[in-house]
């Protein structure tokens, strides 16, 4: 079965931006002393209190992520995942009634 043109095997993530969860161990302080030490800041903030957006210079989001996730105060960080459109379902699944 051949695979759409418009669907990729990887995902596409937003370049420079990481979302990030902190474990409640991490004061504001700790949380952005190690932000500041891998040049990432603070973009946005969300409604739960533990999680954040960061901007990284493009390119550096990898090596970012690996630094984040061997940090003790950290539960989680990952990219943020750009969604892309699935294409026309196939004919015969469409609801004709």
């Amino acid at each position: 079965m051949q695979e759409p043109e418009n669907i990729t095997n990887a995902p596409e993530h937003v370049p420079g931006r990481l979302i990030v969860t902190f474990k409640s161990i991490m004061n504001p302080k700790s949380r952005n002393e190690l932000l500041k030490s891998i040049g990432a800041e603070i973009q946005w903030t969300t409604d739960d209190p533990a999680v954040f957006v960061i901007r990284v210079r493009p390119g550096t989001e990898e090596n970012v992520l690996n630094v984040l996730r061997g940090a003790p105060g950290v539960q989680s960080a990952q990219h943020i995942i750009i969604a892309t459109p699935l294409g026309e379902p196939a004919a015969d699944s469409r609801d004709d009634a």
